[in-house]
This record gives structure tokens, C-alpha cells and sequence, in this order.
């Protein structure tokens, strides 16, 4: 599209508009239009206030070189796997890696990682996880289009705080344990450790928690900490 844009505005007389390129084409003029301004941001297209489009002289050296747009370039970002919230984000900055001064749930409970391995994702999953991210490298619509990742250095398991609250439902007679992390109740992770306890896989004194007369309805919580894995990313767009 780029490269049929640019060759229009060379070979076209008098220069074409937007709207009669898409019409030529058959296509929305919303993509053309986007199109079009991505050109102009590669300083390669100036666009009149007809509509009307002229080649740059740096346009012009592009087209003759087969290369209408910049050149890729390589961005720095980190993925971090959260086993308990069953996600897989991305973000510009590492976690910390200090140590909490806390309890480690692992080392009570098996906590099982369903997430894929990130060097098996294919490059549309790569995509996808980028653009949920926000962080403004992969916008199609703006001419961002990430092209290629690889994985560099090791990945690192990082500490983050998570709190246990065990509630007594009266009514049912059973405990209710919920995981929360500042805010965010992690419903996953919750349910898990609810069924776990229900299995009697594990006692709940051997988290550390008091658990008072089954008549009075209480709620206790003691903070546990959990671990997740950053890794470094490259990516290209």
C-alpha cells in the first residue's frame, strides 16, 4: 500500500487525492488516510489541503530503494510471567528484585506454572501481548508493527507481596480463602487454595493462621510472598 501510494503521487497527473486512491483501489478511505499519514510521519508524503498528495525528495529515495518506510529498530522490554494470575505482560522496566522478609508459599505448596514457555509463542501471541500492554510498540494503525522478538539473558524469579485472607462462611460451615495482591483479588489462585484445603491438602495452622471458635464469623489474613519471572525481551518494529 505504501509503496502504491508513493508511485502514485510520482506517476499520477494531475496528483491524486486520497479519496480517488481509494476509490482506484476499492478500499475504506480511513485506511488509505492512515496509511498516507504514516508516509508523512516518514517524512516521505506531504499531503495538501485538497487531498491531494506529492512525493518527497526523501519519498523519492526510498521508492527507488524499495524501502517506503524506517528502517526497524530494536526495543529493550521485559515479560513477566505471573503463575498466579495466569498472565503474561510487558513492560519497559524490570521488577525489583529485592527479597520480602516474608514466608515463602512454595515452600508449603506446590504452586504449578501453566503459562507456555515465552520462546514458544508465536510471533501474532508476541504481537497481541504487546499491544494489550499499552506500551505503544506494536499500533498497526499507526505504521508500529513489532516484527521479531528474541529472548536475551536469563530470566529471574522476582518477589512480590501477596496477602491470604481465610474467611469463615457461617452459613456453609467451610472456609473461604481468598488471595489478594494490594487490591486485586486473584481469583484464580483463590479458588485454587480453596479447593486445596478442602482436599485437605494442606492445613491452614500450617500457614500460620489462628483460627477461632467456628461459631463467630472472623476474618484473618497474614501476608505471604510469592515469586515471578522477568525476562528480558527484544523486539523490532
Amino acid at each position: 500500500m505504501e509503496e502504491f501510494i508513493l508511485r502514485a503521487s510520482i506517476e499520477f497527473t494531475p496528483l491524486p487525492t486520497l479519496q480517488e486512491l481509494a476509490s482506484v483501489l476499492g478500499l475504506d478511505l480511513v485506511f488509505v488516510k492512515s496509511t498516507a499519514d504514516n508516509l508523512v510521519r516518514f517524512k516521505s508524503l506531504k499531503i495538501s489541503e485538497t487531498g491531494a498528495i506529492k512525493i518527497t525528495s526523501q519519498g523519492q529515495e526510498f521508492y527507488k530503494q524499495g524501502n517506503v518506510s524506517l528502517p526497524p529498530s530494536a526495543k529493550q522490554i521485559y515479560a513477566i510471567a505471573d503463575p498466579f494470575a495466569e498472565n503474561l505482560t510487558f513492560q519497559f522496566e524490570a521488577l525489583p528484585l529485592g527479597l520480602a522478609d516474608l514466608p515463602d508459599l512454595a515452600e508449603l505448596i506446590f504452586i504449578e506454572n501453566h503459562l507456555p514457555p515465552l520462546n514458544s509463542l508465536a510471533i501474532t501471541d508476541i504481537q497481541q501481548l504487546i499491544q494489550a500492554a499499552g506500551l505503544g510498540l506494536h499500533v498497526p494503525e499507526e505504521g508500529k508493527i513489532v516484527t521479531n522478538f528474541q529472548m536475551i539473558g536469563k530470566s529471574q524469579v522476582c518477589w512480590k507481596t501477596i496477602s491470604i485472607f481465610v474467611l469463615l462462611d457461617v452459613m456453609e460451615n467451610k472456609h473461604i480463602i481468598q488471595v489478594r495482591r494490594d487490591k486485586q483479588v486473584l481469583e484464580q489462585a483463590s479458588n485454587w487454595l480453596t479447593e486445596l484445603q478442602a482436599q485437605q491438602k494442606f492445613d491452614l495452622k500450617n500457614l500460620g493462621i489462628t483460627i477461632l471458635q467456628e461459631n463467630i464469623p472472623v476474618t484473618h489474613s497474614r501476608p505471604k510472598a510469592k515469586r515471578q519471572r522477568s525476562t528480558t525481551k527484544k523486539s523490532q518494529k
